[in-house]
């Protein structure tokens, strides 16, 4: 059988292990941001295919500053062609389509870059050549580490993007190539592939802005420049300064003269910058140990339980992890000649983590973060796996790879298993990550969806413990006692799905039981109201915080006799969360337009027009604000003065979006409605 099709069948026979161990998972639930990005985006439920659908599904993100447009339409796709969002299969069937993909993408590149090693002057073809890229495939796709990237559907932009910048690469490789045998188009296969590769991963998610980087390592580690004439060298020095270094050193001299787009993301962070870039060197060597000792209980959807290093001595191992990385980095440098394989390794991990691991303010971690950088450690084991002794029987050798798919794959199928169901997963994180303040959110929102106010009360307020910088779990937990009322206390505590710790079946020290009549409703105390106010006024205020503000006032809005008594409350948080000087302007005009719809609602309108006259003075060009500006306008009574602020709408300073155009038109013809009616009076 020639190795082609020995190729083609191994990879067949991956394809199908990996649709076995994540098929558990498939029909799992959504989890964490899956709820902002899909469940809650209306842009995405998708019910219609004609283009301005498209276009508002496309940009419907708000992640990243390209808005991520082709996974966003991928998911709409999604949502149109399984008939909604109740079946979580076709989301999470496609993620793993792609990452099927992604398999033959890592075999191909594998073969080349063997193939490029194996030419090298002095340095011997490994053993069982023809079977490595198939091993490299093989273990990057069975690892375990890689399934959050497929069963956490909103990371269809980590795949989607990872797939681009694989084939981008291939096609650069293959002009390389053309290059070094003196042949025709390579330059353009190069330039295909860099610039293709890099707008379709772009259009999927910002972090496929490494990929000239890997192009960088990969020429520096498996291409010869000696093989090449004189011209051709000087040729390719200037193709890589032109597109490589030059768009770098463009980018990092935007953002000096502009620190505030890097320093702006950190106003909302518990963690400066430079307490970021401390922490993320211990990060770093904590993925290399899941890379290398997957235990699934080690494995997490959340890991905001790592501790912030605020210096390199605290904690001192701090000091060792950045000492690693300077070390590592020196030898993969040092030993490119000599150690290719591993140098590789290295080179290719660290530039993977050059965006998401170091300035940007993100958050402290995260698995899927790997799926990309994962190649280049996984390719240098299988490499250097390959080089042992001779003594060892190819059989044997082979053998032992086997043995290691397997348990990387049981591990894969254990995990998905764990992923099948919310309660499944929730229950596994809270035994294994019971320091994870989301691990307790998830258990509150699971107590919640299963009518056990009790349990989702004590775990919103062991998230709060756990991140006392943030506010949004105490709202959460203020919303559930607003929400609950009960005729038998002990009522919410029988529960046949989840069966609470003892210790759940009392109520916290801070909840009491206010009774009337047969009726009875829990009631909190003050401090706990007074710590909302302070944490809105003080700490940092997360997207997060403005989305359960507002859940809060949904409920206060839709069913004032529930939490309608909360409504004072409401607003003065809202006011205390505007005035925030940590409040980031997105985050402000997205508090300052819910405070105005609450205010509406109730008929406040003159607090509500303050409150919109104030905004708009900070923001004069936001179309939402001077929309919601004229709205009250109207509803005071005072239409020549609305129809005066819509037509700043059309001035070029104003980008209105196509929703608010459809409600500036709704809200125009109800102002010529109301002025032809006065007409009509007087005349």
């Amino acid at each position: 059988m020639s190795t082609v099709r020995k190729s083609y069948i191994a990879l067949a026979v991956i394809g199908v292990i990996i649709v076995v161990a994540y098929f558990p998972g498939l029909s799992g639930p959504f989890v964490f941001d899956d709820t902002y990005h899909i469940v809650s985006n209306p842009a995405v439920a998708l019910k219609d295919l004609d283009i301005a659908s498209l276009k508002r599904a496309a940009l419907s993100n708000d992640s990243g500053p390209l808005k991520r447009p082709l996974a966003l339409i991928s998911l709409a796709f999604n949502h149109y062609f399984a008939g909604g969002l109740t079946n979580t299969f076709p989301f999470k069937v496609t993620n793993l389509a792609i990452h099927i993909l992604n398999i033959g993408l890592v075999y191909w590149l594998s073969l080349l870059l063997l193939r490029q090693l194996s030419i090298r002057a002095g340095f011997h073809q490994p053993r069982l050549h023809p079977w490595l890229p198939a091993l490299v495939a093989a273990t990057w796709a069975l690892h375990p580490l890689q399934l959050t990237s497929i069963l956490y559907v909103v990371q269809r932009m980590t795949t989607l993007s990872a797939l681009f910048v694989f084939a981008g690469i291939i096609i650069f490789v293959y002009g390389r190539l053309r290059l070094q045998e003196n042949r025709t188009f390579g330059y353009t296969l190069m330039a295909v592939g860099l610039v293709g590769g890099l707008a379709l991963g772009l259009a999927s998610k910002e972090n496929a802005a490494l990929l000239p980087l890997y192009i960088l390592v990969i020429e520096v580690i498996f291409f010869r420049h000696q093989e090449l004439s004189g011209d051709c060298r000087q040729k390719l020095k200037w193709f890589y300064a032109i597109t490589v270094l030059l768009p770098y050193l463009l980018a990092l001299l935007w953002l000096v003269s502009q620190p505030y787009i890097v320093l702006n993301a950190y106003a909302w962070r518990e963690f400066s910058l430079w307490e970021r870039l401390l922490t993320e060197s211990r990060v770093v060597w904590f993925y290399i140990s899941l890379l290398l000792v997957p235990i699934p209980d080690r494995l997490s959807l959340h890991h905001d339980d790592m501790p912030i290093s605020i210096g390199l001595f605290e904690p001192g191992i701090t000091a060792v992890a950045v000492a690693g990385i300077v070390l590592a980095s020196i030898i993969a440098i040092v030993t490119v000649k000599k150690y290719p394989a591993l140098s590789f390794s290295v080179l290719w991990f660290l530039a993977g983590h050059a965006m998401e691991s170091t300035f940007i303010g993100l958050e402290i971690a995260h698995e899927h973060r790997n799926y990309l950088p994962s190649f280049g450690p996984i390719f240098g084991i299988v490499y250097g796996l390959s080089r042992t002794p001779a003594q060892l029987r190819a059989s044997i050798r082979m053998g032992a790879y086997l043995l290691v798919l397997l348990a990387l794959g049981s591990a894969t199928y254990m995990r998905a298993t764990i992923w099948a169901s919310q309660d499944a997963l929730t229950m596994h994180l809270l035994k294994h990550h019971p320091e994870s303040p989301r691990t307790h959110l998830m258990a509150a929102e699971l107590y919640a969806l299963n009518d056990d106010a009790v349990g989702a009360i004590d775990h919103y307020a062991r998230a709060a413990a756990l991140a006392p910088n943030e506010a949004a779990y105490l709202i959460r937990l203020v919303r559930t006692v607003a929400s609950t009322i009960i005729t038998q206390p002990s009522a919410s505590l029988n529960n046949n799905r989840i069966k609470p710790a003892p210790k759940l079946r009392q109520l916290p020290a801070f909840v009491s039981l206010k009774r009337s009549g047969p009726v009875a409703r829990f009631e909190l105390s003050q401090p706990i109201l007074h710590d909302i106010t302070k944490k809105l006024g003080d700490a940092p205020i997360h997207a997060r915080t403005v989305q359960v503000l507002g859940e809060l006032s949904e409920c206060v809005v839709a069913s004032r006799d529930v939490c309608g008594y909360m409504y004072s409350t409401l607003v003065e948080w809202y006011k205390t969360a505007i005035h925030n000087p940590r409040t980031v302007d997105g985050h402000r005009n997205d508090l300052t337009i819910g405070l105005v719809r609450v205010y509406l609602e109730y008929g406040d309108y003159v607090d509500a027009l303050e409150v919109a006259k104030h905004t708009r003075a900070l923001d004069p060009s936001n179309p939402n604000i001077i929309l919601m500006e004229a709205d009250i306008y109207f509803r005071l009574g005072q239409p020549e003065k609305s129809k005066e602020l819509l037509s700043l709408l059309d001035t070029p300073s104003v980008a209105p979006t196509d929703n608010v155009k459809k409600q500036a038109d709704v809200l125009s013809a109800l102002i010529k409605s109301k002025l032809k009616q006065g007409a009509d009076r007087v005349d």
